[in-house]
């Protein structure tokens, strides 16, 4: 199997990433080329595409003897995709969706816990600061969550553990109760 790793930006590390793929043992009977090398390969042989790079895609897309049967996206999103010529060339298309949803549903309840807490305030002044008012508690309080997906159904979770009480509302307005 031909696998492309393109890379589109610099949230990656090209090195590290090559290191990772060249240590994976289930890839050694396979050929893994990296768009940021440069190398000489023909587009019409790879199998697996992982990232994205348009042009390649494209070239792939619109050629009638490429072989791409595969594209990981490595992002939730895929928007920018050529969703309908991947569709049409029966080109599977998966995403790294919920891959964030743990640090960032973490990272929310933290800075609610900060506020709440008087946390925030001792941070900025580099100490312990006596609060100026009754500290808050989760518990019993009542949230809304703007979008329903992994990250939003993590915050529902963590919120209620801590006794909240959550609902979601996605991008078309309706709403979502979580029980947990």
């Amino acid at each position: 199997m031909n696998i492309l790793v393109a890379i589109a930006n610099d949230n990656f590390n090209p090195a590290q990433l090559k290191q990772a793929f060249n240590a994976n043992p289930a890839l050694k009977n396979d050929h893994v080329y990296y768009d940021f090398e440069h190398p000489d390969f023909d587009p019409d042989q790879i199998d697996v595409m992982i990232g994205y790079n348009q042009k390649l895609l494209n070239q792939m897309l619109d050629s009638d003897s490429a072989r791409l049967k595969w594209v990981q996206a490595l992002s939730a999103g895929v928007d920018y995709y050529p969703l309908a010529k991947l569709q049409s060339k029966h080109v599977i298309l998966t995403t790294v969706n919920g891959i964030h949803a743990e640090p960032i549903a973490e990272s929310a309840v933290g800075m609610i816990l900060g506020q709440y807490r008087f946390l925030v305030e001792s941070a900025r002044k580099q100490g312990w600061v006596k609060p100026t008012h009754d500290l808050k508690m989760i518990k019993d309080k009542h949230a809304v969550i703007f979008g329903t997906g992994h990250i939003g159904r993590r915050i529902a979770e963590l919120l209620t553990a801590f006794g909240a009480k959550v609902v979601g509302v996605n991008h078309s307005g309706a709403s979502r109760h979580w029980l947990y």
